[in-house]
Protein backbone atom coordinates (compact mmCIF):
# COMPACT_ATOMS: atom_id res chain seq x y z
CA UNK A 1 0.00 0.00 0.00
CA UNK A 2 2.84 2.41 0.85
CA UNK A 3 4.54 1.83 -2.53
CA UNK A 4 1.33 2.55 -4.42
CA UNK A 5 0.64 5.72 -2.44
CA UNK A 6 4.28 6.83 -2.66
CA UNK A 7 4.52 6.46 -6.44
CA UNK A 8 1.13 8.12 -6.94
CA UNK A 9 1.99 10.99 -4.55
CA UNK A 10 -1.04 10.26 -2.41
CA UNK A 11 0.49 9.76 1.05
CA UNK A 12 -1.40 11.46 3.87
CA UNK A 13 0.95 14.38 4.50
CA UNK A 14 -0.18 17.36 6.61
CA UNK A 15 -1.40 19.58 3.75
CA UNK A 16 -3.26 16.69 2.10
CA UNK A 17 -5.05 15.85 5.37
CA UNK A 18 -5.78 19.52 5.99
CA UNK A 19 -7.40 19.77 2.55
CA UNK A 20 -9.54 16.69 3.22
CA UNK A 21 -10.78 18.00 6.58
CA UNK A 22 -10.92 21.69 5.60
CA UNK A 23 -14.70 21.97 6.05
CA UNK A 24 -14.85 19.95 9.27
CA UNK A 25 -14.70 22.38 12.19
CA UNK A 26 -14.09 19.53 14.66
CA UNK A 27 -10.83 18.43 13.06
CA UNK A 28 -7.65 20.47 13.16
CA UNK A 29 -4.67 19.31 11.10
CA UNK A 30 -1.19 20.75 11.53
CA UNK A 31 0.44 21.16 8.10
CA UNK A 32 3.94 21.50 9.58
CA UNK A 33 6.51 18.73 9.28
CA UNK A 34 6.28 16.39 12.27
CA UNK A 35 10.06 15.86 12.27
CA UNK A 36 10.77 19.62 12.25
CA UNK A 37 8.27 20.22 15.05
CA UNK A 38 9.69 17.38 17.19
CA UNK A 39 13.25 18.63 16.72
CA UNK A 40 12.13 22.24 17.36
CA UNK A 41 13.55 23.54 14.09
CA UNK A 42 13.27 27.35 13.95
CA UNK A 43 10.38 27.61 11.53
CA UNK A 44 9.00 24.12 10.79
CA UNK A 45 8.46 23.59 7.07
CA UNK A 46 5.21 22.63 5.44
CA UNK A 47 5.05 18.84 5.32
CA UNK A 48 4.85 18.13 1.61
CA UNK A 49 6.01 14.99 -0.15
CA UNK A 50 9.53 16.08 -1.10
CA UNK A 51 10.11 17.76 2.23
CA UNK A 52 9.35 14.62 4.25
CA UNK A 53 11.51 12.34 2.11
CA UNK A 54 14.26 14.63 0.87
CA UNK A 55 14.50 18.22 2.08
CA UNK A 56 13.75 17.92 5.80
CA UNK A 57 16.92 18.86 7.67
CA UNK A 58 16.00 16.39 10.43
CA UNK A 59 16.26 13.41 8.05
CA UNK A 60 19.26 14.73 6.09
CA UNK A 61 21.77 12.76 8.18
CA UNK A 62 19.77 9.55 7.68
CA UNK A 63 19.40 10.22 3.99
CA UNK A 64 23.06 11.06 3.42
CA UNK A 65 24.30 8.07 5.42
CA UNK A 66 21.94 5.79 3.48
CA UNK A 67 23.04 7.13 0.11
CA UNK A 68 26.74 7.03 1.08
CA UNK A 69 26.57 3.49 2.42
CA UNK A 70 24.23 1.76 0.00
CA UNK A 71 24.38 3.84 -3.16
CA UNK A 72 28.13 4.41 -3.59
CA UNK A 73 28.17 8.16 -2.93
CA UNK A 74 25.88 9.93 -5.31
CA UNK A 75 26.81 13.55 -5.95
CA UNK A 76 24.40 16.35 -6.71
CA UNK A 77 20.86 17.03 -5.57
CA UNK A 78 19.24 16.05 -8.86
CA UNK A 79 21.13 12.74 -9.03
CA UNK A 80 20.20 11.95 -5.42
CA UNK A 81 16.52 12.66 -6.10
CA UNK A 82 16.51 10.54 -9.25
CA UNK A 83 18.14 7.65 -7.45
CA UNK A 84 16.01 7.86 -4.34
CA UNK A 85 12.62 8.44 -5.93
CA UNK A 86 12.78 6.28 -9.04
CA UNK A 87 15.89 4.09 -8.77
CA UNK A 88 17.56 5.76 -11.75
CA UNK A 89 21.32 5.51 -11.66
CA UNK A 90 23.63 6.25 -14.55
CA UNK A 91 25.07 2.98 -15.85
CA UNK A 92 23.02 0.69 -13.56
CA UNK A 93 20.85 -1.87 -15.32
CA UNK A 94 18.86 -4.99 -14.65
CA UNK A 95 19.35 -6.72 -11.33
CA UNK A 96 21.36 -3.91 -9.73
CA UNK A 97 18.70 -1.35 -10.56
CA UNK A 98 15.95 -3.64 -9.31
CA UNK A 99 17.68 -4.25 -5.99
CA UNK A 100 18.44 -0.55 -5.46
CA UNK A 101 14.83 0.40 -6.25
CA UNK A 102 13.58 -2.22 -3.78
CA UNK A 103 15.98 -1.00 -1.11
CA UNK A 104 15.02 2.65 -1.76
CA UNK A 105 11.32 2.01 -1.32
CA UNK A 106 12.00 0.05 1.87
CA UNK A 107 14.20 2.89 3.17
CA UNK A 108 11.50 5.47 2.41
CA UNK A 109 8.88 3.22 4.01
CA UNK A 110 10.89 3.11 7.25
CA UNK A 111 11.12 6.93 7.19
CA UNK A 112 7.35 7.06 6.73
CA UNK A 113 6.84 4.65 9.64
CA UNK A 114 8.90 6.97 11.84
CA UNK A 115 6.71 9.85 10.72
CA UNK A 116 3.53 7.92 11.51
CA UNK A 117 4.81 7.02 14.97
CA UNK A 118 6.00 10.62 15.46
CA UNK A 119 9.57 9.56 16.18
CA UNK A 120 12.66 11.27 14.83
CA UNK A 121 14.43 8.73 12.59
CA UNK A 122 18.02 7.79 13.36
CA UNK A 123 20.09 5.94 10.80
CA UNK A 124 20.94 2.88 12.90
CA UNK A 125 17.27 2.25 13.72
CA UNK A 126 16.15 2.93 10.15
CA UNK A 127 18.90 0.67 8.78
CA UNK A 128 17.98 -2.21 11.08
CA UNK A 129 14.30 -2.02 10.10
CA UNK A 130 15.22 -1.61 6.45
CA UNK A 131 17.49 -4.67 6.41
CA UNK A 132 14.90 -6.77 8.25
CA UNK A 133 12.23 -5.91 5.66
CA UNK A 134 14.77 -6.49 2.86
CA UNK A 135 15.54 -9.94 4.35
CA UNK A 136 11.84 -10.77 4.36
CA UNK A 137 11.47 -9.70 0.73
CA UNK A 138 14.40 -11.88 -0.29
CA UNK A 139 13.08 -14.83 1.72
CA UNK A 140 9.80 -14.92 -0.22
CA UNK A 141 11.35 -14.75 -3.70
CA UNK A 142 13.70 -17.35 -5.17
CA UNK A 143 14.52 -14.97 -8.01
CA UNK A 144 15.57 -12.20 -5.61
CA UNK A 145 17.53 -14.75 -3.57
CA UNK A 146 19.44 -15.66 -6.71
CA UNK A 147 20.20 -12.01 -7.39
CA UNK A 148 21.50 -11.21 -3.90
CA UNK A 149 23.61 -14.36 -3.84
CA UNK A 150 25.60 -13.19 -6.88
CA UNK A 151 25.26 -9.40 -7.16
CA UNK A 152 28.20 -7.21 -6.11
CA UNK A 153 26.20 -4.29 -4.68
CA UNK A 154 26.81 -3.34 -1.06
CA UNK A 155 23.34 -4.39 0.09
CA UNK A 156 23.79 -7.82 -1.51
CA UNK A 157 27.19 -8.22 0.13
CA UNK A 158 25.65 -7.09 3.44
CA UNK A 159 22.85 -9.63 3.02
CA UNK A 160 25.35 -12.43 2.33
CA UNK A 161 27.40 -11.42 5.39
CA UNK A 162 24.29 -11.30 7.63
CA UNK A 163 23.30 -14.77 6.45
CA UNK A 164 26.76 -16.36 6.46
CA UNK A 165 26.85 -16.82 2.70
CA UNK A 166 30.35 -15.49 2.18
Amino acid sequence: MFSFQFYHNSLATGPRLAAIYRNNLHVSIDERCIFCVKRAVGVPAREDFTHVFFHCEVIQQCLNRYLDKYMDRVDGTIEKKKLLFNGFREGAMGDESEISTLLNIIFLYTIWQSRLSRKIPYFTTIEEHMLTIFDNCIRVSTRLTGIVETNASIVCRTWRFRHGCG
